[in-house]
């Protein structure tokens, strides 16, 4: 019998408000007068596969990029069982890649202001095969997946000319009232041009999709406009900075996404640790991620009950003292994205509920979260496979007596 995978944390940073006149500040840059084309920029710095991507290393040297990076973030789930406020508002990004193949690299973003490493990758090349291994600190979690060769020439020819466009339109809204600069960047040493393209926005029009809806209902109200920077360097055509910007009714300028280069160095390979890049399964502590429930279970402070249903559906049901689960999970990361309060009917009793879904509940399989109390207990239901929230809240009635 296998168990739902349930308890892989996703932590989720405050929604923050930066100013666009910060932008000056980020990437180091003073004005050196230069005239250019914005369109023609444009067209040369988003011509490759990667809207930015890394230097090439030479054999037998590695490049390191560093790079700050900042997105508003949905607000942290209504319910009460999770701890607040664990990820800032910026991330710091490093990426390390050896030789010129683009096929061994490594990637950490960290926390800028602890240094503490919240998510890394390596990727390697062993006796021919490409492997990747995932690692995420604060949730825990571990694994190593084997990456197919990629052939660009085995592409499926409908998929390159969606690509092509793609960024065929892209190019079009945003060269159609764009301003271009040239500066000197602190940061390279080398002038860059800075392209600023204002895009009028119009929910209805398919200009809209330049930008993540998800961040634009963060917030609250339809923006006039959108605002696209892009510093490219203007030697190698390499995007080294991007920000988007969204200009409120009231004129108002927020910043809601953006990446930044901080700095770029280059070494010899023999530099770097000989474990700078790892294959392994490691089993980490419990000390890692603090409070998890299933340890609850096994350590008999709690209950855990496995139900299989129908259709390949999964019932887990944890239960305990209600004070001492509810400590623990104030004390965690949560699994879930977003959570609403739902009324449920329990041995003819009303409960108020939370459900939770998303982040890494999305995850294939599926998992919807149930959490709730009772005057002395804690519930933790989770189910896997059920296709709609209904068809689950039914089921976690029916188990528990509804």
């Amino acid at each position: 019998m296998t168990k739902p995978v349930i308890f892989v944390q996703s932590i989720l940073p405050k929604v923050g408000i930066v100013s666009f006149m910060a932008l000056q500040l980020l990437t180091g840059c003073s004005v050196a007068p230069k005239p250019a084309q914005a369109q023609e920029v444009l067209t040369r710095a988003l011509a490759s596969t990667s809207d930015a991507p890394a230097p090439l290393a030479k054999n037998g040297e590695y490049v390191l990029l560093q790079t700050d990076q900042y997105r508003i973030r949905a607000k942290e789930p209504a319910d009460p069982f999770h701890k607040q406020g664990l990820r800032p508002e910026t991330i710091q990004i490093k990426m390390w890649q050896l030789g010129d193949g683009g096929q061994t690299f490594k990637i950490q973003h960290l926390n800028p202001t602890s240094g503490e490493i919240v998510w890394e990758m390596t990727q390697s090349v062993v006796n021919g095969q490409i492997y990747r291994t995932v690692r995420d600190t604060l949730a825990a979690v571990e694994f190593t997946t084997v990456i197919p060769p990629y052939d660009v020439a085995t592409q499926d020819p409908d998929v390159i000319a969606a690509e092509s466009a793609r960024r065929t339109k892209l190019l079009e809204i945003l060269g159609r009232n764009a301003t271009v600069s040239t500066l000197q960047s602190t940061v390279t040493g080398k002038p860059i041009f800075r392209v600023v393209s204002r895009i009028p926005f119009d929910p209805a029009s398919t200009d809209a999709l330049i930008v993540d809806e998800a961040l634009l209902r963060l917030l609250g109200q339809t923006p006039q406009e959108i605002l696209k920077t892009y510093d490219v360097d203007s030697e190698a055509y390499v995007i080294i900075g991007q920000s988007t910007v969204a200009v409120m009714p009231d004129r108002v300028e927020r910043l809601i996404e953006s990446t930044q280069l901080v700095s770029r160095t280059t070494g010899p390979a023999s530099d770097l640790t000989t474990n700078w890049f790892a294959i392994k399964y490691p089993s980490l502590p419990v000390s890692t991620y603090g409070f998890d429930i299933h340890q609850e279970v096994a350590a008999g402070r709690a209950t855990e009950e496995i139900k299989m249903l129908a259709e390949g559906r999964v019932i887990s049901i944890i239960s305990g003292p209600k004070s001492a689960l509810s400590q623990g999970l104030q004390g965690a990361a949560p699994v879930w994205q977003v959570s609403n309060e739902v009324a449920l009917e329990i041995a003819g009793a009303q409960q108020q509920a939370w459900l939770c879904e998303g982040g890494v509940l999305a995850s294939d399989p599926v998992r919807r979260l149930l959490i709730f109390t009772t005057a002395d207990k804690l519930f933790y239901v989770t189910g896997q496979s059920f296709d709609t929230n209904e068809q689950f809240l039914q089921a976690v009635q029916a188990q528990l007596g509804g």
